[in-house]
């Protein structure tokens, strides 16, 4: 009888120490995949995929200029917003060059002379945002609206589950050099 009592206690002992084994490695994998988050989304010249089963509702991309990405010369040529617009549920890939049903790219007029010279500070924020409407009229289109070039760097950000964003270029063989950075926008 007590050698049964005994061998259940050492059967409850694997068990738990099994378990916390399980959970132990089980926290880690977690907890790695959230200090690396650069592999939660795959992106080609072709498409973005979501590697983590994350739908993709948004994200923008900000175009530069090869020589324009440097401390203290920071120059957008144009950004564009990709968002799932469609009912139902957004897809965990969206293709560049084709239609996708219910996502629509939008070219994004950011004005910073507002900010910069604060033009606006003497009108009430009703005015601020008529005007601010006015300047900043959308296109919007059903595909990205534009082609990777060798001298442009690509910016892209604003995707769900990662707070860092990915810096987009073609090299001499065109083929897409993707670097992800940890902080968000520049």
């Amino acid at each position: 009888m007590e050698i049964e009592r005994e061998s259940k206690r050492v059967g409850i002992l694997i068990i738990v120490i099994l378990t916390t084994i399980s959970c132990i490695f089980l926290f880690t994998y977690k907890a790695f995949d959230f200090i690396n988050p650069q592999n939660q989304y795959q992106i080609t010249k072709t498409k973005i995929i979501s590697e983590k089963g994350e739908r993709i509702d948004s994200f923008s991309i900000a175009i530069h200029s090869r020589d324009s990405i440097k401390p203290n010369n920071y120059f957008e040529l144009d950004r564009y917003c990709c968002s799932f617009t469609g009912t139902g549920k957004p897809s965990k890939q969206v293709v560049f060059n084709n239609i996708n049903d219910g996502y629509s790219w939008e070219k994004c007029h950011v004005i910073f002379d507002y900010v910069e010279k604060d033009s606006l500070k003497n009108l009430t924020v009703k005015e601020k945002l008529e005007i601010i409407d006015q300047n900043n009229q959308s296109e919007d289109f059903d595909r990205m609206p534009f082609k990777f070039e060798r001298d442009k760097v690509y910016h892209l950000f604003g995707l769900k589950g990662i707070e860092g964003s990915y810096y987009l270029s073609l090299d001499s063989s065109n083929n897409l050099i993707v670097e992800y950075f940890d902080g968000g926008p520049l």
